[in-house]
């Protein structure tokens, strides 16, 4: 969702070019250079990139090249979809302390093309740290909530959106992350506008009737999309469509609604896993969230926090299952995983001790159950 830079910045954005490090700053540039500029904007804003590059490329490696002729150069490359050479002007440019949020950010989407994520971040981070409201600001956004750091986002894609209502990518993902932070009068805003008959704009709608506790309508919003929704957006709407069910006490509807359907996502078939159990089916339950349990318990341990916590409500939730199979063995070795991974939940102890005592093990159950008194919260005065 990464907007195209118009052409009409490309002038500006050449002109705009800082010096290179440990080099005197440059005047303008002469006649002739100034010249080809000029003539190589002319053909790219006619639509030519490619003859503004063939203007340009002379000069690339010609003695104390031009930063202005560089910098466009660089920025055509992009637009030619060659972003490996558009990195290599612009990069050198960037890493200076002079660069403008153009060649930022233009350096950024170069990087971000070839996969240098962690650079184009920082190219970003620089970019909008100079044009706070600039189309830097609003990837910037967009990086960070593919990279779930939704707060952070949210923060720079509330005000681009609200600033500039005809930019749909942002304002859905603006909402998005509003409704993920349980923001819903925000979310509410953020829709506004937004077609009403875009699938994405009713699945949003759906979830923030679910956080204004108006399960029916959002159910009844869903269930249509069922049948008429993107293949795309199946996973999602089944998703929110369990989870209402399980929250209205149809646990066994939820059920019937993810049985082969969760694929390789361990969320659904924790999902699953979960609503098997509360229908009274723990076989069936430990069946479904078995392949990813298991694997998870046979790897490292994630050092991502969210990625921790992840593992540790699944690996909570399978030895609750397993617990009522009286596995007692494999539902320690799952329990042990999810209170180390998350020491502060006191269900995780309670069923770890559970899983013990059933084992036999008294010493280690008693230290478990003394764990989940630590977690309790004391009364006042107590």
């Amino acid at each position: 969702m990464t907007m195209r830079m118009p052409v009409s910045f490309l002038l500006l954005l050449a002109l705009a070019a800082g010096p290179l490090a440990a080099q005197p700053k440059p005047g303008p540039p002469s006649p002739e250079v100034q010249k080809t500029i000029q003539s190589a904007f002319a053909k790219a804003q006619a639509g030519d990139v490619a003859g503004g590059i063939a203007l340009l490329e002379p000069l690339k490696n010609s003695p104390g090249a031009h930063p202005a002729a560089l910098s466009l150069l660089g920025t055509l490359y992009l637009q030619a979809g060659r972003p490996a050479d558009a990195l290599a002007l612009l990069g050198p440019i960037a890493d200076t302390g002079a660069a403008g949020p153009l060649i930022l950010h233009n350096a950024a989407r170069a990087a971000l093309a070839v996969g240098e994520a962690a650079r184009g971040e920082a190219y970003l981070r620089r970019a909008a740290a100079k044009a706070p409201d600039s189309l830097a600001a609003r990837d910037l956004g967009l990086l960070l909530i593919g990279d779930g750091r939704l707060s952070e986002s949210y923060a720079l894609l509330r005000p681009w959106a609200l600033a500039h209502p005809d930019d749909p990518d942002a304002r859905l993902a603006a909402a998005f992350a509003a409704v993920e932070l349980q923001r819903a009068p925000e979310g509410e805003e953020l829709l506004k506008g937004l077609p009403q008959d875009n699938p994405r704009v009713q699945l949003l709608h759906a979830r923030l009737l679910g956080l204004e506790n108006a399960p029916q309508a959002a159910v009844a919003l869903l269930e249509p999309m069922l049948q008429n929704g993107p293949p795309e957006l199946l996973p999602e709407v089944r998703r929110n469509l369990a989870r209402l069910y399980m929250g209205t006490g149809r646990s066994q509807k939820a059920a019937e609604l993810l049985r082969g359907k969760t694929g390789d996502d361990p969320s659904l078939a924790l999902l699953l896993g979960r609503a098997q159990y509360q229908t009274g089916d723990s076989a069936a339950a430990v069946e479904s969230m078995a392949p990813f349990a298991k694997a998870a318990l046979a790897d490292p341990e994630p050092a991502d926090p969210s990625d921790r916590a992840a593992v540790a409500e699944l690996e909570l939730e399978y030895g609750q299952a397993l617990l009522a199979l009286s596995k007692w063995t494999d539902a320690m070795a799952a329990l042990d995983l999810s209170t180390r991974l998350n020491p502060r939940s006191a269900q995780g102890w309670q069923l770890l001790s559970r899983a013990q005592l059933g084992a036999g093990q008294r010493d280690a159950a008693e230290k478990s159950m003394a764990k989940v008194k630590e977690l309790k919260p004391k009364k006042p005065g107590g």
